[in-house]
């Protein structure tokens, strides 16, 4: 049972609800340019290193979806 101020609680879950909805767009615009630039490069090495950048923008956006699922209320 918790004793914070509802209001406070919803606020508080609102606030980081809003982040993570900006933080997976700032992840998509990063992951979009990033797919753009690998068919844009020729050079091999370039494309292994914009290959691996956006492994890691996806691997950053499934942990926001799993932060996003977490902050659902049930």
């Amino acid at each position: 049972m918790s004793t914070q101020d509802p209001k406070a609680e919803d606020e508080r879950y609102a606030r980081a609800r809003a982040a993570i909805h900006d933080l997976n767009n700032l992840l998509n615009i990063a992951l979009a340019n990033v797919q753009l630039l690998e068919r844009a490069v020729t050079d091999d090495a370039a494309t292994a290193r914009l290959q691996k950048a956006e492994s890691a923008l996806n691997r950053a956006a499934q942990a926001v979806a799993v932060l996003s699922d977490l902050l659902r209320k049930p």
